[in-house]
């Protein structure tokens, strides 16, 4: 699941960061967090990235669940604008919870 995390990392940064021909490559930090899974998720699986950047911030949640003996892979993704981020209502907190849409989302999901 490692593997997907990144590459679902790879596909959505991109569209939030962009370097300008020329421009010096100014990467975002990246800080990842564990954060509690929700009720029927897979034990230890909840994770926060969340991507630094000059111009705002992403915010990846990741989460694991097993359905039928097959699991899947869910989340959400934010990006916020520089000195929007208080009290925006996009970011998730620590605990990963506080974005209406996406609490609602998850608690749809049958384990």
């Amino acid at each position: 699941m490692d593997q997907l995390r990144e590459r679902i990392a790879k596909y959505v940064l991109p569209m939030f960061f962009h370097k300008k021909e020329g421009q010096k490559e100014n990467l975002p930090t990246l800080q990842t967090a564990l954060v509690p899974g929700h009720k029927g998720d897979a034990a230890n699986t909840g994770l926060a990235q969340l991507y630094v950047l000059d111009q705002g911030r992403i915010q990846m949640l990741f989460y694991e669940r097993v359905i039928k003996d097959t699991t899947y892979i869910y989340g959400y993704f934010a990006y916020v604008r520089q000195g929007a981020e208080k009290g925006s209502k996009l970011l998730a907190d620590d605990k990963g919870m506080g974005v209406k849409y996406f609490d609602e989302f998850w608690k749809t999901l049958t384990p």
